[in-house]
């Protein structure tokens, strides 16, 4: 019966060992950006050029979104939080995989979307693209346009769902990863100092010889 507080314990530390690196790499993963932002960033090529991107992805509906700086107006007065009018463009995106065309779209028009406050961009909306599994891609672009606002445009490739309740629950996950590794090692150490505290000592089981 002695060791069965001791058997309960190694049971305790290797399933919380189990559960929390478990969870750390699902969080790890499922949260990552191959699976949320495979693409970031990306400077659109000059007028009348084009540029290709090679990314991982996981499969999904992405949202092709382009960042265009704020004009000095909309900073000073507004913050960028009014409402903007399409902006007219000539881009062109083609997605590839291996030597497969998967989406082909002629942009000729940005729908705003929301703002990046602290870096003061405006970002609109070229279109959705279905990347239909986990794999390497292409994405090329084509600047048809002699607009030079485009010229400091950048492009990402966002998942379309809530990223806020994402991050929310991805923080939750890895908490809960962290106590749980956190307490197996606790316990496992306390067990440890334990052992070494008892080491020697008589235990209920010894006889004491008297001459």
């Amino acid at each position: 019966m002695s060791k069965s507080p001791s058997i309960f314990r190694n049971w305790f530390i290797a399933l919380a060992a189990i559960l929390g690196i478990s969870i750390g790499c699902w969080t790890r993963w499922d949260f990552s950006d191959v699976r949320w932002s495979p693409l970031d960033g990306q400077q659109i090529p000059k007028p009348n050029s084009k540029a290709q991107f090679e990314f991982w992805s996981d499969s999904g509906v992405f949202e092709i979104e382009v960042e265009l700086p704020m004009a000095t107006s909309d900073i000073s007065q507004t913050g960028g939080l009014v409402d903007k009018p399409p902006v007219p463009c000539k881009i062109g995106f083609l997605l590839r995989h291996g030597d497969r065309v998967l989406t082909n779209i002629d942009t000729t028009s940005l729908r705003w979307t929301g703002t990046v406050g602290y870096a003061h961009m405006n970002c609109f909306s070229g279109g959705a693209i279905n990347i239909p599994k986990l794999g390497k891609y292409v994405l090329e672009i084509a600047n048809g346009d002699v607009d030079l606002k485009f010229s400091s445009a950048a492009v990402s490739l966002e998942r379309q769902g809530n990223a806020e309740n994402a991050a929310f629950l991805s923080g939750i996950c890895k908490v809960l990863s962290f106590t749980l590794l956190g307490s197996s090692v606790m316990v496992a150490m306390v067990s440890w100092i334990r052992s070494l505290l008892n080491r020697g000592k008589p235990t209920a089981g010894d006889k004491t010889v008297t001459v």
